[in-house]
């Protein structure tokens, strides 16, 4: 998503109709040849988009802004979700995913750059508790149980403090402070190897681990949010693991480090 090189405007597009061929071309001699590896998700777009526009298709790996029924990722990877026990409600940006029951959960599949050890990643959501206590926000792990390699990522204090950590032998965390109840507040954690984890409450920075590390799973993860299933001793730091009770909205992961500024306008929509 970042700018390679550039050059000079040579005048306007002179093509013609036809027809696009993907993972072919025609070489110099005018011979077939084809292309080594993996393409996924080709998409034309019929006008110029901005860097941030590009920025946004290379990294934005998730976004669940729960506005209707099928729930469904609406990022430009459309990966597959499953849920259990969960309703729609008036969201802090059109509807929002109510978590009202001890067994709702929602859940993603397939992220495979957050089963690579030490891979740049960020989460961001706005969350509106309907009680106190402890409670899990995010749960990683291999097994669609929550079990297998896993983790929770961000989650609650039995005191009502949010903590977000990862996997690390240090045993670091972020402790935020403890969130309103019935009050939408946007939280986002970002990592990298350099700055460790950075924690933001309603687009303001909170606090950092320091340098860290993040040992995955090595390969494909599966994320669920609001419960860790039958994973809740799975690495929770001084998360008090369990069922999460109350609203979420436009849950969104990024394979990069957001900024601050990043962070700011996600907070202020």
């Amino acid at each position: 998503g970042n700018q390679d090189c550039y050059r000079s405007p040579a005048g306007p597009y002179s093509g013609v109709s036809g027809a696009i061929n993907i993972g072919t071309y025609l070489d110099y001699d005018h011979t077939l040849q084809c292309f080594d590896g993996y393409i996924d998700n080709v998409a034309l777009s019929m006008r110029t988009k901005t860097d941030s526009e590009i920025l946004t298709d290379a990294t934005l790996t998730t976004w669940h802004s729960f506005d209707s029924i099928p729930l469904q990722d609406s990022g430009p990877l459309g990966l597959i979700t499953k849920t259990n026990n969960v309703t729609l409600a008036t969201g802090k940006v059109n509807q929002a995913l109510s978590f009202n029951s001890s067994s709702s959960y929602y859940q993603i599949q397939s992220f495979v750059l957050l089963g690579i050890s030490n891979y740049t990643y960020s989460i961001a959501l706005w969350v509106k508790r309907t009680s106190t206590g402890g409670g899990t926000l995010v749960h990683l792990s291999t097994q669609t149980d929550g079990l297998g390699w896993c983790v929770s990522l961000l989650g609650f204090r039995s005191t009502g403090e949010i903590v977000a950590t990862n996997w690390d032998n240090s045993g670091k965390e972020v402790v935020g402070s403890v969130l309103p109840i019935n009050v939408w507040t946007h939280v986002a954690s970002t990592f990298s190897t350099i700055n460790g984890l950075r924690f933001y409450i309603n687009g303001v920075y909170s606090g950092t681990t320091g340098v860290m590390s993040y040992g995955a799973a090595q390969k494909a993860v599966i994320l669920t949010l609001g419960n860790p299933l039958v994973g809740g001793s799975c690495n929770p730091m001084s998360i008090a693991t369990g069922v999460y009770f109350g609203s979420l909205d436009e849950f969104r992961v990024y394979s990069r480090e957001l900024t601050a500024m990043d962070v700011y306008g996600l907070a202020n929509p």
